[in-house]
Protein backbone atom coordinates (compact mmCIF):
# COMPACT_ATOMS: atom_id res chain seq x y z
CA UNK A 1 0.00 0.00 0.00
CA UNK A 2 2.69 2.54 0.98
CA UNK A 3 4.40 1.57 -2.39
CA UNK A 4 1.43 1.89 -4.62
CA UNK A 5 1.38 5.79 -2.64
CA UNK A 6 4.70 6.40 -3.23
CA UNK A 7 4.66 4.84 -6.77
CA UNK A 8 1.73 7.36 -7.00
CA UNK A 9 2.74 10.71 -6.07
CA UNK A 10 6.25 9.77 -8.20
CA UNK A 11 3.79 10.21 -11.02
CA UNK A 12 2.13 13.39 -9.85
CA UNK A 13 5.63 14.90 -9.35
CA UNK A 14 6.40 14.54 -13.28
CA UNK A 15 3.46 15.18 -14.43
CA UNK A 16 2.94 18.54 -12.64
CA UNK A 17 7.02 18.94 -13.19
CA UNK A 18 6.10 18.81 -17.20
CA UNK A 19 3.48 21.19 -16.85
CA UNK A 20 5.28 23.75 -15.06
CA UNK A 21 8.16 23.55 -17.84
CA UNK A 22 5.33 23.54 -20.59
CA UNK A 23 3.84 26.73 -19.03
CA UNK A 24 7.15 28.67 -19.22
CA UNK A 25 7.94 27.93 -22.42
CA UNK A 26 4.20 29.68 -23.21
CA UNK A 27 5.35 32.36 -21.61
CA UNK A 28 8.41 32.96 -22.91
CA UNK A 29 7.03 32.35 -26.87
CA UNK A 30 4.45 35.68 -25.93
CA UNK A 31 6.76 37.84 -23.76
CA UNK A 32 9.28 39.71 -25.39
CA UNK A 33 10.87 40.69 -22.69
CA UNK A 34 11.98 37.18 -21.43
CA UNK A 35 15.69 36.66 -22.18
CA UNK A 36 16.41 33.73 -25.02
CA UNK A 37 19.81 32.45 -26.22
CA UNK A 38 20.47 34.29 -29.20
CA UNK A 39 21.25 31.68 -32.01
CA UNK A 40 25.45 31.79 -33.28
CA UNK A 41 26.25 34.10 -35.68
CA UNK A 42 26.68 32.73 -39.14
CA UNK A 43 30.05 31.83 -40.78
CA UNK A 44 30.37 32.14 -44.62
CA UNK A 45 32.15 29.76 -46.13
CA UNK A 46 34.00 31.53 -49.43
CA UNK A 47 34.68 29.41 -52.23
CA UNK A 48 36.74 31.60 -54.97
CA UNK A 49 34.97 31.66 -58.63
CA UNK A 50 37.70 32.80 -60.80
CA UNK A 51 37.88 35.37 -63.46
CA UNK A 52 36.28 34.45 -67.16
CA UNK A 53 37.55 36.30 -70.05
CA UNK A 54 34.97 37.66 -72.72
CA UNK A 55 35.04 36.28 -76.49
CA UNK A 56 33.69 37.77 -79.39
CA UNK A 57 30.15 36.38 -78.86
CA UNK A 58 29.79 35.40 -75.15
CA UNK A 59 30.04 37.44 -71.63
CA UNK A 60 32.94 36.96 -68.71
CA UNK A 61 33.04 37.41 -65.16
CA UNK A 62 35.79 39.13 -62.83
CA UNK A 63 36.64 37.16 -60.09
CA UNK A 64 34.17 37.17 -56.99
CA UNK A 65 33.79 34.62 -54.00
CA UNK A 66 30.19 33.34 -53.05
CA UNK A 67 29.28 31.62 -49.51
CA UNK A 68 28.49 27.94 -50.39
CA UNK A 69 25.78 27.64 -46.93
CA UNK A 70 24.01 31.31 -47.99
CA UNK A 71 24.87 31.78 -51.65
CA UNK A 72 26.24 35.51 -50.96
CA UNK A 73 28.59 36.65 -53.30
CA UNK A 74 31.82 38.98 -52.44
CA UNK A 75 34.30 40.88 -54.38
CA UNK A 76 36.68 40.38 -51.55
CA UNK A 77 38.21 36.76 -50.31
CA UNK A 78 37.50 38.12 -46.59
CA UNK A 79 33.78 38.95 -47.64
CA UNK A 80 33.47 42.40 -46.45
CA UNK A 81 32.31 44.03 -49.85
CA UNK A 82 28.95 42.18 -50.74
CA UNK A 83 27.73 41.96 -54.03
CA UNK A 84 24.47 41.83 -55.19
CA UNK A 85 25.25 40.40 -59.13
CA UNK A 86 28.09 38.71 -60.90
CA UNK A 87 30.67 40.86 -62.15
CA UNK A 88 30.06 40.61 -65.79
CA UNK A 89 32.41 41.62 -68.47
CA UNK A 90 30.70 42.31 -71.98
CA UNK A 91 31.15 40.14 -75.02
CA UNK A 92 33.72 41.66 -77.03
CA UNK A 93 32.18 41.78 -80.41
CA UNK A 94 34.11 40.28 -83.71
CA UNK A 95 36.40 42.35 -85.25
CA UNK A 96 36.51 42.12 -88.98
CA UNK A 97 39.35 44.17 -90.61
CA UNK A 98 38.39 43.25 -94.35
CA UNK A 99 34.92 43.20 -95.44
CA UNK A 100 33.28 42.53 -98.66
CA UNK A 101 30.11 44.04 -99.69
CA UNK A 102 27.47 41.70 -100.99
CA UNK A 103 24.79 44.28 -101.40
CA UNK A 104 25.35 48.14 -101.95
CA UNK A 105 22.98 50.23 -99.42
CA UNK A 106 21.24 53.13 -101.37
CA UNK A 107 18.74 56.22 -100.14
CA UNK A 108 16.17 53.53 -98.59
CA UNK A 109 17.57 50.33 -98.63
CA UNK A 110 19.84 48.45 -96.11
CA UNK A 111 23.10 46.82 -98.23
CA UNK A 112 24.92 43.32 -96.88
CA UNK A 113 28.54 43.00 -96.27
CA UNK A 114 30.74 39.72 -94.73
CA UNK A 115 34.05 38.91 -93.61
CA UNK A 116 36.41 36.64 -90.84
CA UNK A 117 36.79 37.61 -87.76
CA UNK A 118 40.32 38.10 -87.07
CA UNK A 119 39.74 36.79 -83.27
CA UNK A 120 37.65 33.88 -83.46
CA UNK A 121 37.84 33.39 -87.58
CA UNK A 122 34.13 33.04 -87.75
CA UNK A 123 32.27 34.04 -90.82
CA UNK A 124 30.35 37.35 -89.76
CA UNK A 125 27.34 38.89 -91.86
CA UNK A 126 26.38 42.36 -91.43
CA UNK A 127 23.72 44.78 -93.00
CA UNK A 128 25.29 48.43 -94.12
CA UNK A 129 22.22 51.23 -93.18
CA UNK A 130 20.58 52.91 -95.95
CA UNK A 131 22.00 55.98 -96.79
CA UNK A 132 18.82 58.21 -96.63
CA UNK A 133 18.11 60.67 -99.11
CA UNK A 134 20.45 63.97 -99.81
CA UNK A 135 18.00 66.50 -100.41
CA UNK A 136 19.67 69.58 -102.45
CA UNK A 137 18.12 72.43 -104.58
CA UNK A 138 18.47 71.47 -108.25
CA UNK A 139 17.61 74.38 -110.74
CA UNK A 140 16.02 73.45 -113.82
CA UNK A 141 15.41 76.69 -116.22
CA UNK A 142 13.67 79.29 -114.20
CA UNK A 143 12.60 76.81 -111.27
CA UNK A 144 14.03 74.58 -109.16
CA UNK A 145 12.87 71.50 -106.61
CA UNK A 146 14.71 69.73 -103.89
CA UNK A 147 16.14 66.35 -105.12
CA UNK A 148 18.41 63.87 -104.22
CA UNK A 149 22.38 64.16 -105.22
CA UNK A 150 22.30 59.88 -104.86
CA UNK A 151 19.25 58.64 -106.50
CA UNK A 152 17.77 61.69 -108.33
CA UNK A 153 13.82 61.84 -106.34
CA UNK A 154 12.64 64.78 -105.88
CA UNK A 155 10.46 66.68 -102.70
CA UNK A 156 7.55 68.60 -103.46
CA UNK A 157 6.48 70.93 -106.55
CA UNK A 158 8.93 72.94 -108.74
CA UNK A 159 9.29 76.41 -107.59
CA UNK A 160 9.99 79.52 -109.26
CA UNK A 161 13.23 81.47 -108.70
CA UNK A 162 13.42 84.44 -106.38
CA UNK A 163 16.09 86.78 -107.23
CA UNK A 164 17.97 89.53 -104.99
CA UNK A 165 18.92 92.60 -106.64
CA UNK A 166 22.08 90.40 -107.77
CA UNK A 167 20.58 88.13 -109.48
CA UNK A 168 20.58 85.66 -107.46
CA UNK A 169 17.90 83.19 -106.27
CA UNK A 170 17.09 83.56 -102.58
CA UNK A 171 16.59 79.54 -102.31
CA UNK A 172 19.13 77.66 -104.43
CA UNK A 173 21.61 79.72 -105.36
CA UNK A 174 20.87 80.07 -109.17
CA UNK A 175 22.22 83.24 -110.90
CA UNK A 176 20.01 84.71 -112.77
CA UNK A 177 20.41 84.12 -116.78
CA UNK A 178 21.21 87.55 -118.91
CA UNK A 179 18.09 86.68 -121.12
CA UNK A 180 14.65 86.04 -119.63
CA UNK A 181 13.85 82.93 -121.66
CA UNK A 182 14.82 79.61 -121.95
CA UNK A 183 15.13 77.52 -124.79
CA UNK A 184 14.15 73.51 -125.16
CA UNK A 185 17.19 71.21 -126.08
CA UNK A 186 15.31 70.61 -129.73
CA UNK A 187 14.96 74.17 -130.15
CA UNK A 188 11.21 73.94 -131.11
CA UNK A 189 9.54 75.53 -127.78
CA UNK A 190 11.06 78.39 -124.85
CA UNK A 191 9.32 79.62 -121.37
CA UNK A 192 9.64 82.99 -121.41
CA UNK A 193 6.98 85.11 -118.90
CA UNK A 194 4.93 83.74 -116.47
CA UNK A 195 0.69 83.36 -116.15
CA UNK A 196 -1.47 81.34 -113.53
CA UNK A 197 -1.94 78.22 -115.12
CA UNK A 198 -2.61 74.55 -113.01
CA UNK A 199 -5.15 74.67 -110.43
CA UNK A 200 -4.12 73.80 -106.96
CA UNK A 201 -5.58 70.38 -105.82
CA UNK A 202 -3.81 69.52 -102.72
CA UNK A 203 -6.41 70.51 -99.64
CA UNK A 204 -3.61 71.25 -97.09
CA UNK A 205 -1.90 73.97 -100.06
CA UNK A 206 -5.25 75.46 -100.17
CA UNK A 207 -6.36 75.88 -96.71
CA UNK A 208 -2.78 77.41 -96.15
CA UNK A 209 -3.36 79.86 -99.42
CA UNK A 210 -6.95 80.91 -97.97
CA UNK A 211 -5.22 81.43 -94.40
CA UNK A 212 -3.15 84.05 -96.42
CA UNK A 213 -6.63 86.05 -97.38
CA UNK A 214 -8.27 85.70 -93.84
CA UNK A 215 -10.34 83.15 -95.46
CA UNK A 216 -12.21 86.07 -96.86
CA UNK A 217 -14.21 86.14 -100.05
CA UNK A 218 -15.37 89.61 -102.33
CA UNK A 219 -19.02 90.63 -102.73
CA UNK A 220 -19.96 93.24 -105.27
CA UNK A 221 -20.29 96.10 -102.25
CA UNK A 222 -17.41 94.58 -100.80
CA UNK A 223 -14.21 93.59 -102.58
CA UNK A 224 -12.31 92.72 -99.49
CA UNK A 225 -8.56 93.00 -101.38
CA UNK A 226 -9.51 91.16 -104.52
CA UNK A 227 -10.04 92.40 -107.84
CA UNK A 228 -12.67 92.79 -110.14
CA UNK A 229 -12.42 91.32 -113.73
CA UNK A 230 -14.67 93.60 -114.74
CA UNK A 231 -16.56 91.16 -117.14
CA UNK A 232 -19.12 92.31 -119.45
CA UNK A 233 -22.54 90.98 -119.82
CA UNK A 234 -26.36 91.87 -121.24
CA UNK A 235 -25.05 95.16 -122.11
CA UNK A 236 -22.92 96.40 -119.00
CA UNK A 237 -19.98 95.28 -116.88
CA UNK A 238 -20.69 93.15 -114.11
CA UNK A 239 -19.79 92.48 -110.71
CA UNK A 240 -19.55 88.94 -110.15
CA UNK A 241 -16.16 87.40 -110.63
CA UNK A 242 -12.55 88.30 -108.81
CA UNK A 243 -9.44 87.34 -108.69
CA UNK A 244 -6.01 88.18 -105.70
CA UNK A 245 -3.08 86.95 -106.33
CA UNK A 246 -0.64 86.02 -103.41
CA UNK A 247 3.01 84.73 -102.35
CA UNK A 248 3.50 81.70 -99.96
CA UNK A 249 6.92 79.95 -99.74
CA UNK A 250 8.47 81.38 -102.86
CA UNK A 251 5.40 81.02 -105.50
CA UNK A 252 2.60 83.38 -106.49
CA UNK A 253 -0.68 81.75 -106.71
CA UNK A 254 -4.20 83.10 -108.18
CA UNK A 255 -7.17 83.08 -106.55
CA UNK A 256 -10.48 83.10 -108.36
CA UNK A 257 -13.73 83.66 -106.81
CA UNK A 258 -17.42 83.69 -108.40
CA UNK A 259 -20.81 84.07 -107.07
CA UNK A 260 -23.23 84.07 -110.18
CA UNK A 261 -21.93 81.85 -113.19
CA UNK A 262 -20.12 83.71 -116.04
CA UNK A 263 -22.60 82.82 -119.15
CA UNK A 264 -20.92 81.47 -122.72
CA UNK A 265 -22.33 84.61 -124.37
CA UNK A 266 -22.69 88.08 -123.36
CA UNK A 267 -26.61 88.51 -125.06
CA UNK A 268 -28.04 86.56 -122.24
CA UNK A 269 -29.75 88.70 -119.49
CA UNK A 270 -31.40 86.46 -117.35
CA UNK A 271 -30.65 82.50 -118.12
CA UNK A 272 -27.66 82.11 -116.38
CA UNK A 273 -27.55 78.54 -116.84
CA UNK A 274 -25.93 78.56 -120.19
CA UNK A 275 -22.45 78.61 -118.64
CA UNK A 276 -19.19 76.33 -119.18
CA UNK A 277 -17.88 76.73 -115.81
CA UNK A 278 -19.76 74.03 -114.44
CA UNK A 279 -19.15 71.67 -117.08
CA UNK A 280 -15.49 72.26 -116.60
CA UNK A 281 -15.99 71.59 -112.66
CA UNK A 282 -16.51 75.09 -111.41
CA UNK A 283 -18.91 75.78 -109.63
CA UNK A 284 -20.20 79.52 -107.37
CA UNK A 285 -18.81 80.77 -103.94
CA UNK A 286 -16.13 78.39 -104.36
CA UNK A 287 -12.36 79.85 -103.82
CA UNK A 288 -10.31 78.06 -106.77
CA UNK A 289 -6.34 78.64 -106.62
CA UNK A 290 -4.39 78.17 -109.55
CA UNK A 291 -0.01 78.86 -109.21
CA UNK A 292 1.84 81.12 -111.54
CA UNK A 293 3.66 79.02 -113.70
CA UNK A 294 6.35 79.75 -116.97
CA UNK A 295 4.42 79.92 -119.88
CA UNK A 296 5.38 77.48 -122.94
CA UNK A 297 5.75 78.73 -126.60
CA UNK A 298 6.03 77.15 -129.25
CA UNK A 299 8.31 78.74 -132.08
CA UNK A 300 6.89 79.87 -135.35
CA UNK A 301 10.35 81.21 -137.02
CA UNK A 302 13.47 82.04 -136.42
CA UNK A 303 15.74 84.39 -137.93
CA UNK A 304 18.69 84.39 -135.28
CA UNK A 305 17.70 87.75 -134.06
CA UNK A 306 13.99 87.09 -133.11
CA UNK A 307 11.37 84.56 -133.06
CA UNK A 308 7.60 84.40 -133.90
CA UNK A 309 6.33 82.84 -130.69
CA UNK A 310 3.07 81.30 -130.02
CA UNK A 311 1.34 80.22 -126.62
CA UNK A 312 1.66 76.60 -127.03
CA UNK A 313 -1.42 76.46 -124.39
CA UNK A 314 -4.94 77.99 -124.21
CA UNK A 315 -3.71 80.60 -121.34
CA UNK A 316 -7.35 82.38 -120.71
CA UNK A 317 -10.51 83.17 -122.41
CA UNK A 318 -11.79 86.41 -123.34
CA UNK A 319 -14.42 87.84 -125.46
CA UNK A 320 -13.08 89.31 -128.38
CA UNK A 321 -15.91 92.36 -128.36
CA UNK A 322 -18.30 93.77 -125.71
CA UNK A 323 -21.81 93.66 -127.68
CA UNK A 324 -24.90 92.11 -127.88
CA UNK A 325 -26.45 93.74 -130.55
CA UNK A 326 -25.92 94.01 -134.55
CA UNK A 327 -26.52 97.44 -134.72
CA UNK A 328 -24.32 98.59 -131.63
CA UNK A 329 -21.28 100.20 -133.40
CA UNK A 330 -18.44 102.73 -131.98
CA UNK A 331 -18.51 105.70 -134.61
CA UNK A 332 -15.29 107.58 -134.99
CA UNK A 333 -15.07 110.18 -138.07
CA UNK A 334 -15.54 109.26 -140.79
CA UNK A 335 -16.66 105.80 -141.00
CA UNK A 336 -18.39 103.65 -138.39
CA UNK A 337 -16.17 100.52 -136.85
CA UNK A 338 -17.93 97.56 -136.92
CA UNK A 339 -17.77 94.99 -133.95
CA UNK A 340 -14.97 92.72 -135.88
CA UNK A 341 -12.92 95.52 -136.37
CA UNK A 342 -9.54 94.34 -134.29
CA UNK A 343 -7.70 97.40 -133.92
CA UNK A 344 -10.98 98.76 -132.02
CA UNK A 345 -11.73 95.07 -130.30
CA UNK A 346 -11.73 95.08 -126.69
CA UNK A 347 -8.93 91.62 -126.95
CA UNK A 348 -6.54 93.63 -128.18
CA UNK A 349 -6.77 95.94 -125.66
CA UNK A 350 -6.66 93.01 -123.18
CA UNK A 351 -3.68 91.66 -124.80
CA UNK A 352 -1.31 94.82 -124.86
CA UNK A 353 -2.46 96.13 -121.48
CA UNK A 354 -3.82 93.17 -118.83
CA UNK A 355 -1.63 90.56 -120.58
CA UNK A 356 1.08 92.21 -121.18
CA UNK A 357 1.49 93.38 -118.01
CA UNK A 358 0.47 90.30 -115.81
CA UNK A 359 2.77 87.96 -117.78
CA UNK A 360 5.83 90.14 -118.00
CA UNK A 361 7.98 91.69 -116.07
CA UNK A 362 10.58 94.19 -116.64
CA UNK A 363 13.30 92.14 -118.17
CA UNK A 364 11.24 90.26 -120.03
CA UNK A 365 9.97 93.40 -121.51
CA UNK A 366 12.95 94.51 -122.88
CA UNK A 367 13.24 91.44 -125.09
CA UNK A 368 9.67 91.53 -126.26
CA UNK A 369 9.73 93.42 -129.51
CA UNK A 370 6.72 95.89 -130.38
CA UNK A 371 6.11 95.05 -134.21
CA UNK A 372 3.52 95.99 -136.79
CA UNK A 373 0.86 93.90 -137.07
CA UNK A 374 -0.49 92.77 -140.57
CA UNK A 375 -4.08 93.30 -140.83
CA UNK A 376 -4.61 93.46 -144.49
CA UNK A 377 -7.81 91.39 -146.28
CA UNK A 378 -4.83 89.04 -147.52
CA UNK A 379 -4.52 88.10 -143.77
CA UNK A 380 -7.76 86.51 -144.18
CA UNK A 381 -7.25 84.87 -147.14
CA UNK A 382 -10.24 87.23 -148.92
CA UNK A 383 -8.50 89.82 -151.62
CA UNK A 384 -11.15 91.91 -150.09
CA UNK A 385 -12.79 92.20 -147.03
CA UNK A 386 -14.87 95.12 -146.07
CA UNK A 387 -14.30 94.57 -141.93
CA UNK A 388 -10.19 94.68 -141.96
CA UNK A 389 -8.90 97.57 -139.92
CA UNK A 390 -5.51 98.83 -140.42
CA UNK A 391 -2.31 97.88 -139.21
CA UNK A 392 -1.36 97.77 -135.64
CA UNK A 393 1.66 98.29 -133.57
CA UNK A 394 1.77 95.59 -131.23
CA UNK A 395 3.80 94.11 -128.50
CA UNK A 396 1.09 90.80 -128.20
CA UNK A 397 -1.17 89.97 -130.79
CA UNK A 398 -3.66 87.23 -131.93
CA UNK A 399 -2.27 85.36 -135.11
CA UNK A 400 -4.37 85.56 -138.18
CA UNK A 401 -6.10 83.48 -140.82
CA UNK A 402 -3.05 83.12 -142.63
CA UNK A 403 -0.96 82.55 -139.87
CA UNK A 404 -2.20 79.60 -138.96
CA UNK A 405 -2.65 77.95 -142.84
CA UNK A 406 1.50 78.82 -143.06
CA UNK A 407 3.38 76.03 -143.56
CA UNK A 408 6.70 77.22 -143.01
CA UNK A 409 4.91 77.34 -139.19
CA UNK A 410 4.85 73.88 -139.04
CA UNK A 411 0.35 74.03 -139.86
CA UNK A 412 -1.55 72.79 -142.87
CA UNK A 413 -2.24 74.69 -145.72
CA UNK A 414 -5.84 73.65 -145.87
CA UNK A 415 -8.65 74.96 -143.42
CA UNK A 416 -9.77 71.18 -142.04
CA UNK A 417 -8.47 69.51 -138.98
CA UNK A 418 -4.88 70.19 -138.20
CA UNK A 419 -3.25 68.72 -134.42
CA UNK A 420 -0.50 71.72 -135.18
CA UNK A 421 -3.40 74.09 -134.69
CA UNK A 422 -4.90 72.23 -131.78
CA UNK A 423 -4.50 73.72 -127.98
CA UNK A 424 -5.50 72.34 -124.54
CA UNK A 425 -6.62 74.71 -122.11
CA UNK A 426 -5.24 75.78 -118.48
CA UNK A 427 -7.17 74.49 -115.85
CA UNK A 428 -7.13 78.70 -115.16
CA UNK A 429 -8.68 79.03 -118.58
CA UNK A 430 -11.03 76.29 -117.93
CA UNK A 431 -11.97 77.84 -114.78
CA UNK A 432 -13.04 81.50 -117.03
CA UNK A 433 -15.13 79.67 -118.96
CA UNK A 434 -13.46 78.20 -121.99
CA UNK A 435 -15.17 75.65 -123.73
CA UNK A 436 -13.42 72.05 -123.83
CA UNK A 437 -14.04 69.25 -126.12
CA UNK A 438 -12.32 65.70 -125.71
CA UNK A 439 -9.41 67.87 -124.06
CA UNK A 440 -9.19 70.47 -126.35
CA UNK A 441 -10.46 73.90 -126.68
CA UNK A 442 -11.36 76.97 -129.65
CA UNK A 443 -9.50 80.10 -129.08
CA UNK A 444 -9.43 83.00 -131.62
CA UNK A 445 -7.72 84.66 -134.41
CA UNK A 446 -7.42 88.24 -135.19
CA UNK A 447 -8.79 88.19 -138.82
CA UNK A 448 -12.88 89.25 -138.90
CA UNK A 449 -14.85 86.99 -141.04
CA UNK A 450 -15.75 88.73 -144.67
CA UNK A 451 -19.53 87.50 -144.31
CA UNK A 452 -20.78 89.15 -141.21
CA UNK A 453 -19.22 92.35 -139.18
CA UNK A 454 -20.30 90.24 -136.17
CA UNK A 455 -17.93 87.45 -136.34
CA UNK A 456 -14.25 86.46 -136.63
CA UNK A 457 -11.88 83.43 -136.95
CA UNK A 458 -10.96 80.95 -134.86
CA UNK A 459 -9.22 77.64 -134.70
CA UNK A 460 -11.44 74.56 -133.39
CA UNK A 461 -10.76 72.06 -130.91
CA UNK A 462 -9.48 69.32 -133.66
CA UNK A 463 -7.46 72.49 -135.07
CA UNK A 464 -10.08 73.29 -138.04
CA UNK A 465 -10.09 76.86 -138.92
CA UNK A 466 -13.81 78.50 -138.70
CA UNK A 467 -15.56 81.46 -137.74
CA UNK A 468 -17.46 82.45 -134.60
CA UNK A 469 -19.92 84.89 -133.57
CA UNK A 470 -18.46 88.09 -131.26
CA UNK A 471 -20.73 87.50 -128.19
CA UNK A 472 -19.31 83.74 -127.21
CA UNK A 473 -17.71 84.08 -123.96
CA UNK A 474 -16.08 80.66 -124.49
CA UNK A 475 -13.57 81.28 -126.54
CA UNK A 476 -10.12 81.30 -125.49
CA UNK A 477 -6.86 82.79 -125.71
CA UNK A 478 -3.04 81.97 -127.47
CA UNK A 479 -1.28 85.11 -127.43
CA UNK A 480 1.54 85.69 -129.82
CA UNK A 481 4.72 87.76 -130.31
CA UNK A 482 7.54 88.94 -131.41
CA UNK A 483 10.98 88.01 -128.95
CA UNK A 484 14.13 89.40 -129.59
CA UNK A 485 16.96 86.08 -128.98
Amino acid sequence: MIKQKSKAIAIFGAVLFLLIAAIALCLSACNPDVQQNDPPAHVHSLTAVAKKDATCTEKGNEAYWKCESCGKMFSDKDGNKEIYSVPEIAAKGHNVSDYKVTKEADCTEKGEKFGKCDVCGLTVTEQIPATGHDMQWSAEGETHVKKCTRCGVTEGEAEQHVYNDDGQCVDCGAQRSSKPYVLSEDGTTLTFGSYPQSKVEDPALQSMLNATIQNKTPTADEFNGWTDYEYYWAGSIKSFMWYIDVNYKNAKYRGVYFDEYRPDRASDEGDRDWSIQPENGYDINIVYWFKWEPITWRILSNDGGKALIMSDMILDSQQYYHSNDEDRFIEVEPYFIQPNNYKESEIRAWLNDNFYNTAFDNLCKEYVVCSEVDNSAETTAKSTNQYVCENTNDNVFLLSYKDVKDVSYGFDSGSGACEARMRKNSDYALCQGALQEDGYGIWWLRSPYDYSRMCAHIVYSDGMVGSYNLYYLDVGVVPALWLTL
